[in-house]
């Protein structure tokens, strides 16, 4: 140490060259700590960025999303869970018609759909009535396939689920709520909660599953 002193007195290129990897060296350990503080504050922005309720555990898979292949005829069975009140829609899709039969707990109606008209099946004659009265259940858009699937290409994937945000298809909202959508084989799940929860207060669940069956 004394020989690396005497030699910076003596001799000034020395000197200069010295001081030269001082100065760096204390410029690269600056350097470092900045970075590693840097870093520190990003990962504390991110965590308290997320949202520990709404977006928790969702991973996000950018590929376009699947949607509902509608065959041109098939058979369908739409149960609907409303605060565990079930209701059931069934029937059969063709070209020409569609048949409908609406249950309730303690009550069975029959409907039929044919050339843009509703018809009630009443002591064995159709009569003309409105859409309204058949989907007085269920808003007819959550169980429209061609609706859920507007709904699906609006979608991010979550595992083997669809999520749908709110702000995506409610005008003017923008909370991190959003409804799923699951889809095996010929079976549509769709959680609709926190949809139906922006109309209706008491709703704690609402539940809507879809089975097609193709007619060969």
């Amino acid at each position: 140490m004394n020989n690396f002193i005497e030699k910076m007195r003596e001799d000034k290129k020395y000197k200069a060259k010295a001081e030269l990897m001082i100065y760096g060296a204390f410029m690269l350990i600056v350097f470092i700590y900045a970075l590693i503080v840097n870093n520190k504050n990003t990962s504390t922005e991110s965590l308290y960025n997320s949202d520990s309720q709404t977006n928790e555990n969702i991973i996000v898979d950018t590929k376009k999303p699947d949607t509902i292949n509608i065959p041109n005829e098939y058979n369908y069975i739409i149960t609907i869970n409303d605060n565990e009140k079930i209701y059931k829609y069934s029937g059969r899709k063709t070209t020409n018609e569609m048949t409908i039969t609406k249950e309730t707990n303690d009550k069975t109606q029959e409907y039929l759909y044919k050339d843009n008209n509703y018809y009630e099946l009443i002591d064995n004659v159709y009569i003309n009535v409105s859409k309204e009265e058949i989907y007085d259940l269920v808003t007819y858009n959550y169980i429209d396939l061609n609706n859920i699937n507007t709904y699906l290409s609006k979608a991010t994937q979550n595992g083997s689920n669809y999520i749908v945000y709110l702000k995506d298809i409610v005008l003017n909202n923008e909370s991190n709520n959003y409804i799923t959508i699951n889809m095996t084989d010929d079976i549509i799940d769709i959680d609709y909660t926190e949809l139906i929860k922006l109309t209706k207060s008491n709703i704690e669940k609402y539940l809507v599953t879809i089975k097609l069956e193709e007619i060969e």
